[in-house]
């Protein structure tokens, strides 16, 4: 007798497992899919951007496309605390995107930098 109360104990402890572990799986590919979809956004709006100047026009401009196009954000900075000078006199935008919140405070961030690409390379360099 106690050897199928442990026998099923252990079953069940598998079974939540094999939950836990599928369960894992499907978040992780939620999250690839969301920065799949981000990459394919920023590579349809950046080229829009060309020869726009950065001004608060231009980034309200990305901010609602960003959050027209991708429905899973809650929230886009876009503004000129995160685009001091530095970063408009190189003609980038940089939208940082707030996904995945948790009612704990919790959540993920991604940075966008928008422009020429080896200017928005230089700004990534420094916002490493």
């Amino acid at each position: 007798m106690s050897k199928d109360l442990s026998r099923n104990r252990v079953e069940g402890e598998i079974k939540v497992h094999e939950k836990i572990m599928m369960e894992k799986a499907r978040l992780k590919k939620l999250a690839e899919n969301k920065l799949d979809k981000i990459l394919e956004v920023y590579e349809e709006i950046n080229p829009t951007l060309a020869g726009k100047y950065p001004d608060q026009k231009t980034r309200d401009e990305v901010k609602n496309l960003l959050l027209e196009k991708l429905d899973f954000l809650d929230d886009v900075w876009c503004n000129q605390e995160n685009n001091p000078p530095n970063i408009v006199d190189e003609e980038c935008i940089v939208a940082r995107l707030k996904y995945d919140s948790k009612p704990n405070g919790e959540h993920k961030y991604t940075n966008l930098v928008f422009g020429n690409p080896e200017k928005t390379y230089k700004i990534l360099m420094l916002l490493q």
